[in-house]
């Protein structure tokens, strides 16, 4: 029970220190998290995983913030496409949006 409140203190001071997120691994571990204290997180489900080297507060994670986590795996270029673009600018699709998170990435200059 103790460990489960102090791992819930830890992930809203997180939040009040990042912001809503999603954030990635690098920066909650620049906020001084470890490893172990973001898996224990994780399993506690007091964060989830959107994406591979992601992280976000489980309740918060929207369409649009799978699109940013994406975004935030692939890199600075990248830009929302596709359905993702479309469903994020809320524009009339003629069926419900996939689970799929469609992003562009121009590669190297």
């Amino acid at each position: 029970m103790r460990e489960e409140r102090r791992t819930r203190a830890a992930v809203e001071a997180l939040w009040a220190a990042l912001g809503p997120g999603p954030w990635t691994l690098d920066t909650v571990r620049g906020a001084g998290w470890t490893d172990r204290q973001i898996r224990r997180a994780v399993d506690a489900g007091r964060l989830a995983r959107p994406s591979r080297g992601v992280v976000a507060l489980p309740w918060a994670i929207t369409p649009i913030d799978r699109v940013r986590a994406a975004l935030l795996v692939v890199g600075t270029r990248a830009a929302a496409s596709h359905e993702s673009a479309a469903h994020a600018h809320k524009l009339w699709l003629p069926r419900d949006a996939s689970d799929l998170v469609h992003v562009t990435d121009p590669g190297t200059p």
